[in-house]
């Protein structure tokens, strides 16, 4: 019992978080248990290393995600912006092609049919409002990402 104290509390100093102190002295005693060997400094000082270079790999990739989950928010938000700033300048009806075919989701039969437009029509209504959004968005955005 006096061991199980004594690694406890050597994990617990090294680790300082309670639950990776219980994790480990059980991973401890599993290993030693399984393998018949008996426990040693090193084998408390290597488990315990390697749980902190494990938390400290999750908390990198933790916080690289939640930056790149805020950075790829933002830019979103930026590019809806910019598009609905580029939307503004297009007539009644290509405003009404854009946003049947893109804000819910219709093909271009679709919105012939409920525009009452040949599906000829439907298209070079949307070729050319697509080509004033280019136009008004400049290089920051490709064709391909607007369709």
């Amino acid at each position: 019992m006096e061991t199980v104290k004594a690694i406890t509390a050597l994990t617990h100093r090294l680790v300082k978080h309670p639950l990776d102190t219980e994790n480990i002295v059980g991973d401890i005693w599993l290993e030693c248990w399984l393998k018949k060997v008996h426990i040693t400094r090193w084998l408390v000082r290597d488990r315990v290393v390697d749980a902190l270079r494990q938390r400290s790999r999750r908390l990198k990739a933790e916080t690289e995600a939640a930056t790149f989950t805020q950075q790829s928010s933002q830019s979103s938000h930026q590019s809806q912006l910019d598009v609905q700033s580029a939307c503004s300048e297009l007539d009644a009806r290509e405003t009404q092609v854009i946003f049947h075919r893109f804000y819910e989701g219709k093909t271009c039969k679709e919105t012939a049919r409920e525009l009452n437009v040949s599906k000829a029509y439907i298209s070079e209504v949307q070729a050319r409002a697509l080509e004033k959004i280019k136009r008004k968005l400049g290089n920051s955005y490709t064709h391909n990402s607007l369709m």
